[in-house]
């Protein structure tokens, strides 16, 4: 009896055991995804995605910013994602979704108009043309030569409508332009150029419009901008298109003219 005894209490434990062995998981390796730093930005702008079993191998995730595919610029320790916001993601509200091994975990964030942050206007950029290459001012041409002579435009696009510009001339002096503006995307399928209407109240009241591109290119956010004055109306002036381009100010009177070249700061 002793024996038998024994035997159960033996057998009564590896049971035991055996059942506690059965019940036991392993931790869960899904992707997981808890918040975003900043919760908005704009097109170039890098955020931080953090979260869990991110891993350090960049190829076995997807980042998409509502349909737009994202390019992670780092990972850091397994929980953090260094991402850029794409080119084509959708203004306004939408959803970073983080993809691995086929778990997808996702997190709320807004993107702002491609148009808001500091930008700057200096120097020089080389283009081509039909008769070779040329070097033309990143500050328009229009406003690099006399009378303006403006050598550098700082500009900075708030996400609450207002802006501020100010032009720095060959002589060093600088004047200030405020206002506030609006934007919409052109009325053509597939043109990326977006429509801006400018209302400066100061030093003067003045309505133009215009349009702008943004686009990332070599860790450098950088936006072809141009606009014509139509309030007070100047004669012969009218403002470029989407569908006409950039060049297309009064029909394409003025060519390259009008067109500022900026880099994101």
């Amino acid at each position: 009896m002793r024996r038998l005894l024994g035997f159960l209490l033996v057998g009564a434990i590896v049971v035991a055991i055996g059942a506690c062995g059965e019940d036991s998981t392993s931790p869960s390796t899904d992707v997981t995804v808890t918040g975003v730093n900043p919760t908005s930005a704009s097109v170039g702008d890098v955020v931080t995605i953090t979260g869990t079993n991110f891993g350090s191998d960049k190829a076995a995730l997807t980042v998409r910013f509502g349909n737009a595919s994202a390019t992670i610029d780092t990972i850091i320790g397994g929980t953090q994602l260094r991402v850029r916001v794409p080119e084509n993601a959708p203004i306004g509200q939408t959803t970073i979704a983080v993809t691995k091994a086929g778990k997808t975990a996702s997190v709320q964030f807004t993107v702002n108009d491609p148009i808001v942050g500091n930008w700057r206007a200096e120097g020089f950029t080389t283009i081509t043309t039909p008769t070779g290459s040329v070097q033309v001012p990143n500050v328009s041409p229009l406003l690099f030569g006399a009378p303006f002579r403006i050598r550098r435009i700082d500009a900075t696009f708030n996400a609450n409508g207002t802006y501020r510009v100010v032009t720095v001339d060959s002589a060093g002096t600088s004047s200030t332009l405020t206002g506030t503006w609006t934007t919409s995307a052109a009325d053509t399928v597939g043109i990326t150029i977006r429509n801006i209407t400018v209302n400066q109240s100061s030093p003067t009241s003045v309505t133009s419009q215009g349009i702008y591109q943004v686009s990332v290119s070599g860790g450098a956010t950088r936006m072809l901008y141009e606009i014509a004055q139509v309030q007070p109306p100047l004669q012969g002036v009218t403002p470029p298109t989407p569908r006409g381009g950039f060049g297309s100010t009064s029909n394409g009177a003025f060519g390259i003219a009008n067109i500022q070249r900026y880099v994101k700061q």
